[in-house]
C-alpha cells in the first residue's frame, strides 16, 4: 500500500512539474508572437469578439505564466497544483467549445505564432495544441481525483484505526 502511495506521489509530482514547464513554454510563446506584426493579431477573436487575437494572447499567456510558475514554485499541496493544471485546462475547453459554437473554420493560433519557425502544417499544429490541451485536462483532473479518493480512503482507515484505539484505551481505564 505505501509503495502505491510513493509511485502515485512520484506521478503526481511529475506531472505537474512537466505541467508547469509547459504552461511557462506556452505562455512565453504567446508572449513572443504578440510582439509580431502579423495581421490576424489585430482581427477581433472569434468568441470575445470585443477583444483582438493581440489582446486574447495576453490574457492566455498571464493565466498560463502564472498557473505554470505555481506549480512549479507554490508550497500548496500537490493536489491543490493538480486542481489549478485542471482548472486552466477547463478554460481551455470552454475556449474551444466556444469556437465550435461559433463555427471558428480557420486554424487556432492556441500556441501564438511563436512556431511558425518550424514549419509545421496548420493540421499538426492544431494536433500539437490539442495533445497539450488533453494531457492537462486528462492529467490533472484523473491524478487529481486519483488523489482525492486515495486520501479519503487513508483518512477513513486512519479514522476507524483511530476510533478503535480511543475505543480500546477508555475500555482499559473502565476496567483499572
Amino acid at each position: 500500500m505505501k509503495n502505491y502511495s510513493n509511485v502515485l506521489n512520484l506521478v503526481k509530482k511529475s506531472f505537474v512539474l512537466s505541467a508547469g514547464v509547459l504552461l511557462l513554454l506556452t505562455g512565453i510563446a504567446k508572449l513572443i508572437s504578440i510582439t509580431g506584426s502579423a495581421r490576424i493579431l489585430d482581427t477581433s477573436d472569434p468568441v470575445f469578439t470585443i477583444l483582438n487575437a493581440r489582446q486574447m494572447l495576453l490574457i492566455a499567456s498571464v493565466l498560463e505564466i502564472a498557473i505554470g510558475t505555481l506549480a512549479l514554485l507554490s508550497r500548496a499541496a500537490i493536489q491543490t497544483r493538480l486542481l489549478w493544471i485542471s482548472w486552466l485546462a477547463s478554460l481551455f475547453g470552454l475556449y474551444r467549445v466556444g469556437l465550435w459554437l461559433v463555427d471558428h473554420k480557420m486554424p487556432c493560433k492556441c500556441l501564438g505564432g511563436a512556431l511558425d519557425w518550424a514549419g509545421l502544417s496548420d493540421p499538426a499544429l492544431r494536433n500539437l495544441s490539442l495533445g497539450l490541451f488533453v494531457y492537462l485536462l486528462a492529467g490533472g483532473y484523473i491524478l487529481f481525483f486519483i488523489g482525492f479518493f486515495r486520501e479519503r480512503e487513508i483518512g477513513g482507515v486512519k479514522a476507524a484505526t483511530d476510533g478503535a484505539k480511543l475505543a480500546a484505551h477508555g475500555s482499559i481505564r473502565n476496567h483499572s
